[in-house]
């Protein structure tokens, strides 16, 4: 955030003359600005103009959800959405034995359980208290899921059980999502918040998930081979109709660091040592990033939503558009008319490129909900068709890719509004040097592709006012500033 209003002040001070000058009532295509703006220079005129957009809702699903190093939140349920519809998140990940090659045959087995970290975070409706959730447990059998693997094969790639995730291993207990910030007590200390998922020895197909594990730890010399051979654990919701079942999608960070069990996703072992009374002690199989790959399958159903006409509508440019932390809805925007800016001089009829000082895309959620909020941030994509197919590259804004910068001036974060007294969202997009290379390029029509953030995959959605939303307070926007000089 320090870093973000930096910039921000950076920029600011430079372009605070234009600022001014387009947020007047009034301001119309082509009006000059004062030279009071800008004293001493006097062989400069500054310019405003605002473009009609056009806009369509897309699908991606080509998103990468096992490339993160840090702060890996992974999402699992059904969320159910009236107005977008259901969308449903799986996790695929592998662990590791915490002591290699134990020798499991000195302890006594007590109970078993699968530690998932809470991270704070659920997205859709959890207001009822008494809703609950049953998870299913399969092991992965497709070998191609390994750390590698995961840091590049996108999300629509690996399908559910049975198709890559082949071996069965237990369904829990009904689980209380508003439960799942409570913090845990043993030891004496309040240990952080988890889901536990426990795995019943009585039953045969549960308990093979604990032989597997250790036969595997003990015929294999290290984490490498061991994850030949055990490749993985799927966890996904069993999708009920059950009245009081939640339709929220919690999120758990798998490489929370700490210094109890209860901090990192493991399964866990309590055991005690055949060799000694009273003795307890925890033996765990880690997620370690180290050597362990994750993954977040997300998909959605649109069919019985409202929505789901966004996906077919034919029209040229749609009144609403759905936008969604990837994978999902996109915002598809193509600006046209871009090169009215390149006009003639009209005395020395010499054609020049204008300097584009400032280039905005405004846009605003047209229809907000209080239980299915909007992305906390947007990016945007520059997009170009090869062999009629669209393909996304950084828009130039974002260069240099290896520093922070770009990102704190693009912006793209969530702002709240309010229109006719009720509160909304909106977002803006600068992407001046985007327009500039689209006009040097001879381009006359800037093609955009806004996608939502991807902090929690699949979470969160916004519809949002299209270019030619009736309601002027909500339709988008792309509002340039640009100089020439004289």
């Amino acid at each position: 955030m320090i870093l973000k209003q930096y910039i921000k002040s950076i920029v600011g001070v430079f372009i605070v003359g234009i600022t001014i000058a387009i947020t007047q009532p009034g301001c119309k295509e082509h009006t000059i600005i004062s030279s009071g703006f800008a004293p001493g220079i006097n062989n400069v005129d500054i310019f405003t103009k605002s473009f009609s957009v056009l806009t369509k809702t897309k699908y991606y699903d080509s998103v990468i959800t096992g490339n993160a190093l840090s702060y890996i939140y992974m999402g699992i349920g059904v969320a159910q959405d009236p107005a977008v519809g259901k969308t449903n998140a799986a996790l695929y990940f592998q662990v590791v034995p915490g002591i290699k090659n134990t020798n499991y045959s000195a302890y006594h087995l007590d109970s078993a359980f699968i530690i998932l970290p809470y991270s704070g975070f659920t997205y859709g409706d959890n207001s009822d208290k008494s809703a609950t959730k049953l998870y299913s447990v399969y092991g992965i059998t497709d070998p191609s899921f390994s750390l590698n693997n995961s840091n590049n094969i996108p999300t629509n790639y690996f399908g559910s059980y049975p198709t890559a995730a082949g071996n069965y291993y237990f369904t829990s207990g009904p689980i209380n999502t508003y439960n799942l910030a409570d913090s845990f007590y043993a030891n004496g200390i309040n240990n952080h918040p988890h889901l536990r998922l426990k795995i019943n020895l009585n039953d045969p197909r549960a308990f093979k998930l604990i032989t597997d594990l250790e036969s595997i730890d003990a015929s294999t010399a290290d984490y490498p081979t061991f994850l030949t051979q055990f490749h993985g654990l799927y966890i996904q919701e069993l999708d009920t109709t059950t009245s009081n079942r939640s339709t929220t999608i919690p999120y758990f960070q798998l490489d929370n660091e700490g210094t109890t069990n209860y901090d990192g996703a493991n399964v866990l072992l309590y055991v005690r040592d055949t060799g000694l009374a009273d003795s307890s002690v925890q033996i765990t199989f880690d997620f370690n990033t180290q050597y362990c790959a994750h993954y977040n399958r997300v998909t959605h159903q649109y069919n019985s939503s409202a929505t789901n006409t966004y996906f077919k509508s034919t029209a040229i440019s749609d009144p609403n558009i759905l936008l969604e932390n990837g994978p999902g809805a996109v915002i598809d925007v193509k600006i046209g008319g871009i090169q009215s800016l390149v006009q003639p001089d009209p005395i020395t009829h010499i054609v020049k490129t204008p300097i584009i000082n400032q280039a905005q895309l405004k846009f605003t959620v047209s229809q907000p909900s209080a239980a299915y909020l909007p992305p906390f941030s947007t990016y945007p994509y520059s997009v170009s068709t090869v062999a009629g197919s669209d393909v996304l590259s950084e828009v130039a804004d974002r260069y240099p890719v290896t520093s922070l910068y770009p990102l704190a001036f693009i912006d793209g974060s969530r702002d709240s509004v309010t229109i006719s007294n009720q509160m909304h969202y909106s977002y803006t997009l600068n992407v001046p040097r985007e327009l500039q290379l689209a006009l040097s390029n001879k381009l006359d029509t800037l093609h955009l592709r806004i996608n939502g953030g991807s902090d929690y995959w699949g979470a969160f959605r916004a519809i949002i006012g299209g270019g030619n939303n009736p309601d002027t307070a909500l339709k988008m926007k792309f509002n340039v500033v640009y100089s020439k000089l004289k």
